[in-house]
């Protein structure tokens, strides 16, 4: 094996410009998308104020582009959550989906739309079932006080293959639903509207700043416990805080 370079201050600035430059480009080609194709100059003259027509404003800046705000908050998320659970359980296998916590967010949301809540009753369902997940795979996952990557994992793929067999059986209850419920599954964000987009925001960005701080933690408890522990990282609190924060951000981007 070739041995690592850690990529330097000015390599590591021009992949983050080279990245942001994309995801904006991306994004604003997103925006000219849709039902009512618009082109690229007149997106630009309403992103920018220069427009005088309210269907095009009312699409963009209430439709198209919350969904696009979203999509890169949650993708972000998710990305972030998921290199920070497989450095602190040593598996590349790990992410929020083998440990079960976006089935629990997913079984919560199709409860939701059984019963025939609201948006927010949804979120606040599809947040809870997230957490409750979090918990039971954490209790299991701890073995004599520490946290054990192999049963964290295989507790996660367990409870996980459970709500989703719960969320099957919900599914076939449903009716008129089905179409939503289908939609919220495979990832759709044509629900999210701009009210949520501040909270999704602000946790999103919280927890990724604080995960980031802390990633060279991570890179050294992805070496072992042992290690960890000779260089003078509490490996269980270091892990435990990482699993549970990380958890947060994913109930958060699941319930949108």
């Amino acid at each position: 094996m070739g041995k690592f370079k850690p990529l330097n201050n000015t390599t590591l600035l021009l992949r983050l410009f080279t990245f942001a430059f994309f995801t904006i480009l991306i994004g604003l080609i997103s925006l000219t998308i849709g039902t009512v194709e618009i082109s690229i100059l007149e997106t630009i003259n309403v992103l920018f104020g220069n427009s005088a027509d309210e269907k095009l404003n009312q699409i963009i800046f209430q439709i198209r582009l919350p969904r696009i705000v979203f999509a890169i908050f949650v993708g972000g998320g998710l990305s972030i959550t998921g290199a920070v659970f497989q450095a602190i359980l040593m598996n590349p296998l790990a992410e929020p989906y083998i440990l079960g916590i976006s089935s629990g967010g997913t079984f919560g949301a199709i409860l939701s739309i059984l019963i025939g809540s609201s948006f927010l009753g949804t979120q606040f369902l599809a947040f809870s079932g997230a957490l409750t997940v979090m918990f039971l795979v954490f209790f299991l996952g701890k073995r004599f006080g520490e946290i054990n990557g192999n049963i964290l994992l295989l507790s996660g793929v367990m409870i996980g293959a459970f709500f989703s067999a719960a969320i099957l059986l919900l599914v076939i209850l449903l009716d008129d639903s089905l179409r939503t419920a289908v939609f919220w599954m495979i990832g759709s964000l044509s629900f999210a509207n701009s009210e949520n987009l501040i909270l999704v925001i602000v946790i999103v960005t919280i927890i990724s700043i604080y995960l980031s701080i802390n990633s060279n933690k991570y890179n050294i408890l992805a070496l072992g416990d042992e290690t960890a522990k000779s260089l003078g990282i509490n490996s269980d609190r270091e892990k435990t805080i990482a699993y549970f924060v990380s958890s947060i951000l994913i109930g958060t981007v699941v319930s949108v």
